[in-house]
């Protein structure tokens, strides 16, 4: 398996983010600006900067070892969500590094013990070695007759596995945890190139990716 490009890794932190202000010193608008200014971020654009107690940030900067990495940020009543294209281990040291700069120019009160909950979601983009679509023979038998079922007499209609979805038997919470597999839009068959998404750190899902190609290769 080659990863190709990490479409969105995002870091998302439960709390209660008025604990940060115990004091209730009026932050907004200039905790945006200066956020703006930190990090680069792109300015709002023909919206309001922000709704109350609410900062949605896109587009700006988060410098580590000489390199700029793209990073998203949002502020809500109860959390951060911050996401960038590289990992949700750099979002998540990005994510550090913003509260460590809103303790010391803000005067925020942080502790980790605030974090109520942790979650991860990672969107990546992967060749796979193995061809998907035909590794398994029930599959390829199957996009046979459907081709023969479903295609005009004025044309031919390749049918082929798409998509592949895992998830839990039952949902958790509102819904079911899932890692799904789909062949990328725009993309050729032939460059057996898949879109995978999953609620997991970016390097727990390219491994996992990364096994279930060994097993179709193994299985073949």
């Amino acid at each position: 398996m080659e990863p190709i490009s990490i479409i969105s890794a995002r870091v998302i932190w439960i709390l209660n983010t008025l604990d940060l202000n115990p004091k209730g010193v009026r932050l907004l608008p200039q905790l945006t600006d200066a956020l703006i200014n930190a990090y680069d971020f792109d300015e709002p654009a023909d919206e309001p900067r922000q709704q109350p107690n609410t900062v949605k940030l896109k587009d700006g900067m988060f410098e580590k070892g000489g390199e700029g990495y793209r990073v998203g940020l949002e502020i809500f009543d109860d959390g951060f969500v911050a996401d960038s294209s590289h990992s949700t281990e750099l979002t998540e040291e990005f994510l550090n590094h913003v509260v460590e700069w809103g303790k010391t120019n803000f005067r925020i009160k942080f502790s980790p013990d605030l974090v109520m909950r942790k979650a991860y979601f990672s969107e990546v983009a992967v060749r796979f070695h193995s061809q998907i679509a035909t590794a398994i023979k029930p599959f390829t038998e199957f996009s046979s007759l459907l081709a023969k079922a479903m295609s005009s007499a004025a044309e031919a209609d390749d049918f082929a596995l798409s998509a592949l979805t895992f998830s839990t038997r039952i949902p958790i919470g509102n819904a079911a945890k899932a890692l799904s597999i789909e062949r990328r839009a725009n993309t050729a068959p032939e460059a057996n190139i898949f879109y995978c998404k999953a609620p997991l750190p970016t390097q727990e899902l390219l491994t996992l990716l990364a096994l279930f190609d060994d097993l179709l290769r193994a299985a073949a």
